[in-house]
């Protein structure tokens, strides 16, 4: 996951500074089949004005769809073919107002039958070194108004792959939660009041 920077040692933002967010995810190259779902999870901090939420770009392989200002869900499919087979990767990204919570779901699903294709097709092949095995979302928040300076705004997103176990943008080791986590992989900036 890649934050904002911010100024001077602490990565100062003003409440009026938009705080630019990518969570890129790639398949492993000894995966034994191309990712069929991705679920990315990223709860936001009290400390976000969720209603400034901006969906302004996804991706994965050689697609990268921009979006224009004020996106805050986003629903559609898009096709593709993988090994000779027509599939569709539905994408739904959005933002719970209620609760900050961002999900973003990329499925790939077989358009005759509206159901996943076989395990051996899907929109994210294993890492084989020509990038087609990557995905990425990006957004744009705002701090909430009135946050105190010196305040940080701390961001880690989950991600899983086909149902499997979930990993934290922060961990050590993407394949141990149990090595913990690295705090210089979680995105942080501090407000400037």
């Amino acid at each position: 996951m890649i934050g904002p920077a911010g100024f001077g040692l602490n990565g100062y933002l003003t409440s009026a500074s938009p705080l630019a967010y990518r969570i890129d995810f790639e398949n492993r190259t000894n995966a034994t089949a191309p990712a069929q779902q991705v679920v990315i999870t990223d709860q936001l901090s009290t400390n976000d004005n969720w209603s400034t939420f901006n969906i302004s770009e996804f991706g994965f392989g050689d697609r990268i769809i921009a979006l224009p200002p004020g996106v805050q869900h986003l629903e559609t499919n898009l096709s593709m073919s993988f090994l000779g087979t027509d599939i569709e990767v539905q994408v739904q990204i959005g933002i719970d107002s209620k609760t900050g919570l961002i999900r973003a779901r990329f499925q790939s699903i077989d358009p005759s039958t509206s159901l996943p294709p076989p395990v051996n097709i899907g929109f994210l092949p294993p890492e084989d070194g020509t990038g087609r095995d990557q995905g990425h979302v990006t957004y744009n928040i705002r701090a909430r108004s009135g946050v105190a300076t010196g305040v940080q705004l701390r961001n880690v997103a989950l991600i899983s792959f086909d149902g499997q176990t979930v990993i934290s943008t922060d961990q050590i080791d993407p394949l141990n939660a149990a090595a913990g986590v690295d705090p210089t992989r979680q995105c942080l900036a501090s407000a400037a009041g």
